[in-house]
């Protein structure tokens, strides 16, 4: 790797407080890439050769199964994916595609399981990663069974507008299918959700919601904290 393998590694949550000797073992295998939007970057039912940790871009989590389809998560930067499936050698449950121009840091799967077994430090914050992650599914479960699409996609912009608290304009970056799928919807679902939404404190422009009332929007999500953590 061209690039400062420890600047690098130190820029996802994974390698916070692993030594500079690991990092620089691990770094002799690496590589670190630049991909464009669209890059299929692993299949569903394929095994991994890769950690992959985003360090700038965005990656959705997709998956597929007779004519459906749905997005399970976006992966933000500084968060490596599919920990579980690489930490155990098994098929991807999902597809992992680049929404836009991302750059990724790819450590081989058998140097990072090899690493695990043996730097208590590195294997500490894997599983605090896979903490993270299981609390997030589960959260998402919950998400999915109780409540309504239009409650579901309420939530999202919450959340999305908390990782912004300077603006009330919220831009998923996603198509209306893409976001869909994110939502659990059919288009047909979204389209009346959207609906809901302009009544509700939110206007929709093509892909970009503008949060004019939050009361209004959270009075429509009802944030609960036990499934949302605080928003």
């Amino acid at each position: 790797m061209r690039e400062n393998p420890l600047e690098v590694f130190r820029k996802l949550s994974l390698f916070a407080n692993v030594s500079d000797e690991v990092i620089s073992q691990l770094a002799v295998t690496s590589l670190f890439h630049s991909f464009p939007e669209g890059v299929e970057l692993i299949r569903a039912g394929d095994r991994f050769s890769f950690l992959y940790g985003l360090v700038k871009g965005k990656v959705e989590a997709k998956a597929e199964h007779n004519g459906l389809e749905t997005i399970l998560y976006i992966v933000r930067p500084s968060h490596c994916f599919a920990h579980s499936s690489v930490l155990l050698d098994e098929p991807a449950f999902s597809s992992y595609v680049t929404v836009e121009r991302s750059d990724i840091l790819m450590i081989p799967a058998d140097s990072i399981r090899h690493a695990v077994r043996t730097e208590t430090g590195l294997a500490y914050r894997f599983a605090s990663e896979l903490a993270r992650t299981t609390s997030l599914s589960a959260r998402e479960i919950l998400n999915q069974k109780l409540r309504s699409a239009v409650e579901r996609l309420a939530i999202r912009i919450l959340r999305e507008q908390k990782n912004a608290p300077d603006t009330n304009v919220v831009d998923f970056g996603l198509s209306k299918r893409q976001l869909a799928a994110a939502v659990g919807a059919s288009p047909e679902t979204l389209s009346r959700a959207l609906n809901v939404l302009r009544n509700s404190g939110v206007d929709v422009t093509g892909n970009r919601f503008i949060v004019v009332d939050h009361d209004a929007l959270r009075d429509l999500a009802r944030p609960a904290l036990h499934m949302d953590g605080p928003i």
